[in-house]
C-alpha cells in the first residue's frame, strides 16, 4: 500500500527551523515536521499585517498573496529583520517558509510543491520511497 502526502520539510530553511525547535522545546517534546506549517503561518500573518498597515483580519488577508508569491525578493524566517525593513520600505517580498515556497492562490489555498510517496511495510512501518518536487 502506498500513500501520498505533502512534504512539510522541503524548504531551504527547514533545517534551521528544526534546530531552533529542538534547542527550545521542553524536554521530552518530540519534533514533528508538520509543526513547520504553524511556524510559517505566524510569519505570513505578521508580514501581511505589516504590509497592510493594519491588524484587521480582512485587510491582512488581502496581503497574504503579495507577501508569499513572486515578484519580490525572497526571504525566510532567518532574514525576518531584512523582510521587515523591505516591507516597511514599500518593497515587494516573497516569504518562503520552512515548509518551502508557499505561493498562496488568490482564494487562500497554499500550493504544496513537494509530495512524498510513502510505502507501507509488512511490519506496519512506512518509509518515504520518493519525493516529487514541482517547479512553478
Amino acid at each position: 500500500m502506498r500513500a501520498t502526502q505533502a512534504n512539510a520539510s522541503s524548504g531551504a530553511s527547514f533545517p534551521a527551523f528544526k534546530a531552533l525547535f529542538e534547542k527550545n522545546a521542553k524536554a521530552g517534546l518530540g519534533f514533528q515536521s508538520f509543526t513547520a506549517e504553524a511556524f510559517d503561518s505566524a510569519f505570513v500573518a505578521f508580514l501581511a499585517a505589516l504590509e497592510a498597515g493594519s491588524s484587521d483580519p480582512v485587510k491582512i488577508s488581502e496581503h497574504i498573496v503579495s507577501v508569499t508569491n513572486d515578484p519580490g525578493e525572497t526571504y525566510s524566517f532567518e532574514q525576518i529583520d531584512q523582510a521587515i525593513k523591505a516591507v516597511l520600505g514599500g518593497k515587494k517580498i516573497h516569504f518562503v517558509g520552512a515548509t518551502g515556497p508557499l505561493n498562496f492562490t488568490p482564494v487562500g489555498r497554499v500550493n504544496a510543491l513537494a509530495y512524498d510517496i510513502w510505502q507501507h511495510q509488512p511490519d506496519g512501518s512506512a518509509t518515504v520511497v520518493k519525493t516529487i518536487t514541482f517547479q512553478p
